[in-house]
């Protein structure tokens, strides 16, 4: 084993998420993981202009930035034949794809939180589910990197208790969830001295009635932002996709797609 599949790679075990049913949906492919996860409650609660100022630098992943993912690789003959480094150059050199697969974590993709249960928003979150699936899929058939299917994993809540829930409160159910996650590790996920804990721990998707007849989702930063900071914003649910998720593996790309919801939705990738 590598050194780099060693300090890229992730441990996963049983989940432990109180009061939670987990279903495993195997939507559109046996080997795409897209879980659904549903509370047996069914208890409701009532519920400056564009900031890029440069473009971001694709900059190479440093050992030091993703401590948080530690562990033992899968077995995949490809990754054990991956350096143990990357130049910058050859980092931006790589597709989208062929970067989530270099980092080789055992899965990748966002948890992404219902927030609307009308019966009249039914129909589109399923469709919401299908299109970031099947978008994704699409897209990994097409790259060089299409081993990545077999690895993608996103996670799909449904809790009528989050009905009109504010992004404090999906970010505490969030965090949970990670420390939950990383528990079996040994992982610390609330010591930011580690840096970075990767795009699927700092960030997580939130859906509402106005985004599921829109098109768009709320991409937020999933641990509690400095005073003043941007914590949240509009992307197009065609965006949802291995660029977008590998560029915000590392969290200061952030600032410069933020866009201010209020001022619409990013979709400049």
């Amino acid at each position: 084993m590598t050194a780099s599949s060693t300090l890229w790679s992730k441990l996963y075990s049983s989940r432990s998420i109180p009061s939670i049913v987990v279903n495993h949906h195997h939507l559109l492919c046996q080997h795409t993981s897209a879980r659904l996860i549903t509370h047996r409650s069914s208890t409701t609660t009532p519920w400056a202009p564009h900031l890029k100022s440069q473009q971001p630098q694709n900059r190479a992943p440093s050992a030091s930035r993703r401590p948080f993912m530690s562990s033992a690789a899968r077995p995949n003959p490809q990754e054990q034949q991956q350096p143990s480094s990357i130049s910058g150059s050859d980092w931006e050199r790589l597709s989208s794809e062929a970067k989530v697969q270099w980092l080789g974590d055992d899965e990748w993709g966002w948890v992404v939180y219902r927030c609307s249960y009308g019966r009249e928003f039914d129909g589109a979150w399923d469709d919401l589910k299908r299109r970031i699936i099947q978008g994704a899929r699409e897209a990994i058939a097409k790259s060089d990197a299409p081993g990545i299917v077999e690895t993608m994993d996103f996670v799909f809540v449904e809790d009528p208790a989050l009905e009109g829930a504010s992004v404090g409160e999906l970010r505490r159910r969030f965090q949970t969830w990670a420390r939950n996650d990383r528990a079996a590790a040994g992982v610390d996920m609330d010591d930011e001295t580690q840096g970075s804990r990767g795009s699927r721990y700092e960030f997580f998707l939130k859906v509402d009635g106005e985004g599921l007849w829109n098109g768009h989702v709320g991409l937020v930063q999933g641990w509690t932002p400095s005073p003043g900071d941007q914590d949240w914003m509009k992307v197009k649910t065609s965006a949802v996709m291995p660029a977008l998720y590998v560029k915000l593996d590392n969290p200061e790309v952030w600032y410069a797609y933020y866009t201010p919801p209020e001022r619409g939705v990013f979709n400049d990738l």
